[in-house]
């Protein structure tokens, strides 16, 4: 789950590298000298290819943050609920203590 994470960070900070060595012209002069044409869409394509990679990231943070409060959330519901539960276990059996006790001791007059 993080090499993945880790994966398309690098991959993020590489199209926005390019967006910017597009940006200087450096892509024309050193990438792609002899065409233009390339260098005229280089900027909105590189542009493009980083929107894409920073929303892939986005979503994929987000869908490991989520899985992570889900987990989570369910450990702390399995681990806490036998504490959550006790006391209306013991105010249950407390209450069936006393009905028992009233109907073994009742005082009736002769």
């Amino acid at each position: 789950m993080l090499k993945k994470i880790f994966v398309l960070l690098v991959i993020l900070g590489l199209a926005f590298g390019l967006v910017l060595f597009t940006l200087n012209g450096y892509s024309f002069e050193y990438l792609w000298p002899n065409s233009p044409w390339l260098a005229n869409v280089a900027v909105p394509l590189t542009i493009a290819v980083a929107i894409v990679v920073h929303r892939t990231v986005a979503v994929a943070i987000f869908v490991d943050i989520v899985v992570c409060c889900a987990v989570i959330v369910v450990v702390v519901v399995v681990r806490w609920s036998p504490l959550l539960l006790t006391p209306l276990s013991i105010g249950r059996q407390q209450k069936k203590r006393q009905k028992h006790h009233h109907k073994f001791f009742l005082v009736t007059s002769h």
